[in-house]
């Protein structure tokens, strides 16, 4: 709250500057005042930089401002334009991947993207959970019940997201029994959506 408030004094003092702008789109991003954040991070994005990892983040935060609003086209070539500036950016062909998992979309790439991640920031829980679950998208279970194991036992054994991964695929896998006790594992340790109470009623996955 602190820093959208600041952000918008520095505007005014430094109108022609992208920072003040940065500053502010990140803020609202974190605030889910998406449309705010959009106009800022473009904002400063137009006024142009010399900064190659400035405007890399720039484009990467717009990308998840546009994957928020649901204009997924738009996130997508934020991403690509992102990564032309600073293709080995390791957090941003993670996000770029998770996303593109989440909607079952160029899955080949998102893998490829996923695993260059894990090579240049081996150990990360969140970079093997996304591999693992790109993996599960496209019919690899036993390897992503490899790579999502790798996350569980890397720091991610409380968290809610990996854990319900975790459910999924031993689902895929004809376990039952250790799904739903992944799934309530993930309901303990703070995973509150529909689908997951589905999937624990049911004792199944939910199309």
């Amino acid at each position: 709250d602190e820093l959208a408030v600041d952000s918008e004094e520095m505007i005014e003092l430094f109108p022609n500057q992208p920072m003040p702008y940065y500053f502010n789109g990140i803020a609202n991003n974190v605030l889910e005042k998406f449309d705010k954040a959009k106009k800022s991070l473009k904002r400063a994005i137009l006024m142009g930089s010399e900064n190659r990892a400035l405007l890399a983040d720039l484009h990467a935060q717009l990308a998840d401002v546009h994957h928020s609003l649901k204009e997924f086209d738009q996130s997508d070539s934020s991403f690509d334009k992102s990564l032309s500036y600073d293709p080995q950016n390791a957090f941003t062909l993670n996000n770029f991947s998770y996303y593109l998992s989440i909607r079952s979309k160029d899955l080949e790439k998102a893998a490829e993207m996923s695993a260059l991640s894990n090579k240049i920031e081996p150990s990360n829980p969140s970079f093997q959970d996304t591999y693992g679950w790109v993996l599960f998208k496209q019919g690899k279970y036993e390897k992503a019940k490899e790579w999502l194991q790798k996350a569980f036992d890397n720091g991610g054994s409380n968290s809610y997201v990996i854990l319900e991964h975790l459910g999924d695929t031993y689902f895929k896998l004809g376990n039952e029994d250790k799904a739903l006790e992944f799934w309530n594992k993930a309901k303990e340790y703070g995973g509150e959506s529909e689908e997951l109470q589905q999937k624990i009623a049911a004792k199944k996955l939910i199309d």
